[in-house]
């Protein structure tokens, strides 16, 4: 348990770890479904579950050594090559000594993160830095310099367990091999859950035994400007799993989903169909973590790890409860200053645009401010009362629209209440705005309204405000603000559809309508309406695309774009064989 990547009282339970683990996932200190959702969560920063902690160090073990855990070895060279952590060990006291294939020789500093990082590449004789990116460690330049002259570990190290290990040690011989090419997924079905920011994936498999199967790791993809994004969302031991949606709304996703087997390989991923998610914009709390100063509240016994740790009582910040989507648990403390704080931490970047406070049953928050952590500076994002619950979206300083903040944290601050106790049952920060885009549909079949115009569609009082006949017309619904709103069409290869001009150029035209109130303001509109269209004569040149889907963005100066962002999309609406005729009314 070396000095140079030691973490008291984690590192050291390794030992006593060792002696009580039986080969097999009973018996550990650390439950697998906690160290899965960790090393799908993309937080950053280590696990505030100590027990959860030790995990990570305990995979190297499983995933380097091939012996069983009470096997010895009688002399040094057997110990050097088959113990990962005697090699560990042997680098952080004799760092010369550690292999450098390119000539990068291993250094180590101050810092317990980076030595161990540093360590573990050479010990696994890999570069494992993905590893330890999905524990939420980050490397620095130093430590990527000394990992890249290793080889790239290509199985799946993080999701392994002391069963998949015992598995692999029999013997056998994994079908999958290590180049993710065979196809052991023969459907993954996908539907909205009995919530709406649920989504339920059923997995079929095929061409695996069923023994062999470790689990499915899941991949949320959104499209944004044409191109995918990916983020893992999880790891399924068994054929379901649902993905709780909290940071995103009125967006499409679909799922890239892959076999991992007891070996630690991956299959070819397989791709889903989309799905639409509509929900209220609560964000998922599973990563968060919460301070309070200037207010006092007793303890609470922390039930979860005190089955994982039953010889202590261990307590935590009654804080917690405030987050806890429990709101049967209530955060009631004492306040103690004219300024009193609580501070969530979101343990990552996410898009912030509002709070909603549940009260409890005594005394609400009164006077408050709210803020938001944005390129680590707190900005003033929102003030009031509270009169009980309620749901406080952050504008800005003209009021005018509501602002979107790329957050870190968010920080309540509860105003000129000292000496009162103050009751709060839930903390929720709300994600993207309930903006939503969408074809308009007609007929029985439900066809979306896309066509050849009939005749010109006049749309404002200029001369030149019309759109003129046998443009291809594409139209449908926005809930938004006009004035701050924009969509552009994308066809099914991420490419913007557009006319060719004389000049060779792509062109489309869009409007978003709205009826203007006496005042000239144009307020939040819940069913108006879009239309994107190529005019006849830039059609020439171009095929029709086979189908399309809509984005919709949102700026915060509708004069300059600032703040662009896109706040929803549609699925894809098919283009029949024939395009009909349509007809625009008023």
């Amino acid at each position: 348990n070396q000095g140079s990547y030691a973490v008291a009282e984690i590192t050291n339970n390794y030992f006593a770890q060792l002696a009580q683990a039986q080969d097999k996932n009973e018996g550990m200190r650390f439950d697998y479904k906690n160290i899965y959702s960790k090393v799908t969560s993309r937080a950053k920063g280590s696990c505030p579950n100590i027990a959860t902690q030790l995990g990570m160090y305990w995979q190297l073990h499983l995933a380097y050594d091939k012996g069983l855990n009470y096997k010895t070895y009688s002399n040094y060279t057997d110990q050097l090559d088959n113990l990962f952590y005697a090699r560990m060990d042997t680098y952080s006291r004799n760092p010369g000594d550690a292999p450098k294939p390119d000539n990068i020789t291993l250094t180590l500093g101050s810092n317990s993160d980076q030595n161990l990082m540093r360590l573990a590449c050479a010990a696994a004789n890999k570069n494992i830095l993905e590893f330890f990116e999905r524990w939420g460690k980050e490397p620095d330049t130093t430590t990527i310099e000394y990992a890249e002259q290793f080889e790239k570990e290509t199985r799946a190290i993080f999701y392994v367990s002391d069963d998949s290990r015992m598995y692999s040690l029999k013997g056998g011989e994994s079908v999958l091999g290590t180049e993710c090419e065979v196809s052991a997924i023969k459907d993954v079905s996908v539907n909205i859950g009995s919530e709406a920011n649920k989504v339920d994936l059923k997995f079929t498999s095929v061409d695996i035994p069923e023994n062999d199967i470790l689990g499915y790791e899941v991949v949320r993809c959104t499209t944004s400007n044409g191109d995918v994004e990916e983020a893992v969302v999880g790891f399924a031991t068994d054929s379901e799993f649902t993905d709780t949606i909290s940071t995103m709304n009125n967006r499409t996703v679909f799922y890239k989903v892959t076999l991992i087997d007891k070996y630690l390989n991956r299959s070819a991923s397989f791709t889903t169909k989309m799905v639409k998610i509509k929900h209220d914009g609560s964000m998922d709390k599973t990563n968060w973590s919460i301070s309070a100063s200037g207010l006092t509240a007793n303890k609470i016994v922390d039930e979860h790890a005190q089955k994982e740790a039953p010889c202590k009582e261990i307590k935590i910040d009654p804080s917690k409860q405030a987050i806890d989507d429990n709101a049967k648990t209530v955060y009631a403390p004492q306040v103690n200053s004219d300024k009193a704080e609580i501070i969530i931490n979101f343990n990552q970047i996410l898009e912030a645009t509002g709070l909603k406070y549940t009260a409890g049953n005594e005394k609400p928050i009164g006077d408050y401010e709210i803020y938001v952590m944005e390129e680590n500076e707190w900005v003033l994002a929102a003030e009031g009362t509270f009169n009980g619950s309620g749901t406080v979206y952050f504008a800005n300083d003209k009021n005018e629209y509501v602002s979107t903040y790329d957050a870190s944290a968010v920080k309540l601050v509860l105003l000129n209440q000292s000496g009162e106790t103050v009751s709060i049952a839930e903390l929720d920060v709300l994600g993207v705005t309930g903006d939503d885009v969408d074809f308009r549909k007609v007929g029985e079949e439900v066809s979306a309204v896309i066509g050849y115009l009939s005749e010109d569609f006049k749309y404002g009082d200029n001369e030149d405000n019309f759109i003129p006949k046998d443009s291809l017309v594409f139209t449908g619904s926005y809930k938004g603000n006009p004035a701050y709103n924009v969509v552009l069409l994308y066809d099914g290869d991420g490419n913007i559809v557009g006319g060719i001009d004389e000049e060779k150029k792509l062109t489309a035209h869009q409007i978003i309508m709205a009826d203007v109130p006496d005042n000239s303001n144009i307020a939040n509109v819940s069913d108006g309406t879009w239309i994107y269209w190529i005019e006849p004569g830039k059609l020439e040149k171009i095929t029709i695309p086979e189908k399309v889907r809509v984005e919709m963005y949102k700026v915060n100066n509708a004069l300059t774009n600032e703040g662009q962002r896109m706040v929803s999309d549609s699925l894809f609406a098919e283009l029949p064989a024939t395009l009909p005729e349509i007809t625009l009314g008023k």
